[in-house]
């Protein structure tokens, strides 16, 4: 049986090695393009927000905007003064690319199956993309650097960068003058591109402010009980975010984000490692990954955030 394995084994890497795998052991380039498109289609914050390809472990990404007026009256013939130039403001987001490794096991019938199959690679990348994108989120959404998670203290997520505009939720039950709250404290330059906008909650959230829009009584509220219409309280559609958790601080509590997605911005670092390792002693076999990765808000001026509400 375990020359079988060793087999087995032999055979996966040497398909690996032909169809996914440079000389070095890191996808070749072209699957390294394709096995991120797969991790952010099975990631929906990473769909909502913007994916930037880094050209170092370390990156600022530059941004600037205009705060203050730059038209002013004219007379024809004279140029403006001096003093009238528009002055925009510069900024930039420092991308730092963080190390996270994953360690998939996988049974020799898989492999064997795949292998007899000719899906193997396809097989792999479908299962680690799946796997990583779940991962990746949680960190994104939870992490802090004073977790007593190894994995969430890596980095500190969207939830704890957001502290330009915090409102306190009051452990109260979600509701429109809550959000009302948290609207009327985010900055009028954002209001006006409504559009843009999302509410970022977990699954329950959007769930209880459902139920409350169904008891309306109104043929409205009769469509939410029976209907999935979307949720878009004052204009501003819900985004359920399954790593949003609902036991912050007490059970049943949660955060609620108000941004424009396209302001968070996820920046990967190109080199991306996969490989098979076989544990022999144990008698199990793994695919092995490796990403760095790094998050944050472009600006977290445009970012509201209610903490202590109530899902239930």
């Amino acid at each position: 049986m375990a020359t079988d394995n060793r087999v087995i084994i032999q055979k996966a890497n040497e398909i690996m090695t032909a169809d996914l795998l440079a000389q070095d052991g890191t996808l070749a380039p072209f699957r390294a393009a394709e096995f991120q498109e797969k991790i952010i289609e099975q990631s929906r914050i990473m769909q909502l927000a913007t994916v930037h390809p880094m050209k170092a472990m370390k990156e600022q990404v530059p941004a600037f905007k205009f705060g203050s007026r730059i038209l002013h009256k004219g007379t024809e013939g004279a140029a403006l003064p001096a003093a009238s130039a528009g002055k925009p403001t510069w900024s930039h987001v420092e991308l730092d690319a963080q190390l996270f490794k994953a360690f998939i096991p996988l049974t020799t019938e898989v492999l064997e199956d795949n292998i007899e199959g000719g899906r193997l690679v396809d097989h792999l990348q479908s299962a680690g993309a799946k796997a990583i994108a779940r991962d990746i989120e949680e960190i994104a959404i939870d992490g802090d650097t004073d977790s007593a998670d190894a994995d969430l203290a890596v980095l500190d997520g969207l939830i704890k960068q957001a502290t330009a505009h915090t409102v306190a939720g009051g452990a109260v039950l979600i509701n429109k003058t809550l959000l009302k709250n948290m609207l009327h404290e985010l900055p009028n330059e954002f209001k006006q591109i409504k559009p843009d906008l999302r509410w970022l909650v977990s699954p329950n959230m959007e769930l209880a402010y459902r139920d409350s829009l169904a008891d309306l009584g109104t043929p409205l509220g009769d469509r939410y009980r029976t209907e999935d219409i979307p949720v878009t309280p004052h204009g501003i559609a819900f985004e359920t975010l399954a790593k949003i958790r609902d036991n912050i601080g007490a059970a049943d509590t949660s955060n609620i984000l108000l941004c424009v997605p396209k302001s968070i911005l996820f920046g990967f670092w190109r080199t991306v490692e996969m490989k098979l390792w076989e544990d022999t002693p144990a008698g199990v076999t793994y695919l092995i990954v490796r990403c760095r990765w790094d998050v944050k808000w472009s600006d977290t001026n445009g970012v509201v955030k209610m903490t202590g509400v109530k899902v239930a």
